[in-house]
């Protein structure tokens, strides 16, 4: 059967992986670096409330918003998306597919009924992409890059404004490592845990794009297919690798490219 054809229970993971929306997003923050994932659903109750990603944490931890908030009284219902998206169990996946695809998100609660059954991202289902095409054709030549000696809230605002979870880190065009919303968000919450808050700001500037980046990363080549690209992202679980030529980097592949080609 054609992957865009299966059943979105086939794909899902199931039980999913929850949190009380009044939980502090430390907790958060320890399910999802412990689980090796990005998104969490938040529920009320039994009742899906929302969905706290590591983007969401990136995004408040490093922002004003909550400048004078002691982190440990920052709760998931302030930077959880809200309300959920949900889709049924016996959805199809191309349907699953479409409602990430037009609202730029990267999971969505699966229902039967009005129970919570599972979860479905974008790496459950590119992982079943059988595909021998290049990746070449996919791959983003231009895309934004840091460099080592930049700071990380240079590195989180140039994220920002081009919409990516991923940013190369590169030394006269070669790549050097790879800053990841994981990295930002553990960064950022430990620089407001340990500082005073009207220290945070101090602390924070004074963090380097290479105290957080991830030095060894997981790369791919020009000439490899799409099959191999998506085994690569369900086993870095990241939303974008490099593509270099020896060490010289040569474009970034997007996960959501991958998912369009489903």
């Amino acid at each position: 059967m054609p992957l865009a054809e299966m059943k979105v229970e086939e794909l899902m993971t199931s039980p999913p992986v929850c949190i009380q929306k009044d939980s502090p997003i430390g907790k958060a923050l320890d399910l999802m670096l412990n689980g090796d994932f990005s998104h969490l659903i938040a529920v009320d109750g039994k009742r899906v409330a929302g969905i706290v990603s590591m983007w969401d944490l990136v995004d408040v931890l490093g922002s004003s918003r909550f400048r004078n908030v002691p982190v440990s009284r920052i709760h998931v219902s302030a930077v959880m998306s809200e309300p959920a998206v949900t889709i049924q169990a016996d959805s199809k996946v191309k349907d699953a597919k479409r409602i990430m695809l037009e609202n730029d998100f990267s999971c969505l609660p699966v229902m039967r009924g009005d129970e919570l059954v599972g979860i479905i991202t974008e790496t459950d289902i590119v992982r079943r992409i059988k595909d021998s095409s290049p990746l070449r054709d996919l791959m983003r030549i231009s895309y934004p890059k840091v460099m080592p000696i930049d700071r990380i809230v240079h590195a989180r605002a140039v994220m920002i404004e081009n919409g990516i979870r991923v940013i190369p880190v590169v030394e006269e065009g070669r790549l050097v490592g790879l800053v990841t919303e994981k990295a930002l968000a553990k960064a950022f919450y430990d620089l407001r845990a340990e500082s005073r808050v009207y220290h945070v700001e101090e602390a924070v500037r004074k963090v380097l794009v290479e105290d957080v980046m991830e030095e060894s990363p997981e790369v791919l080549k020009e000439n490899q297919s799409i099959e191999e690209a998506a085994m690569l992202f369900y086993k870095a679980r990241i939303p974008a690798l490099p593509v270099i030529e020896g060490d010289i980097i040569k474009g970034m592949l997007e996960r959501k490219s991958l998912l369009l080609r489903v």
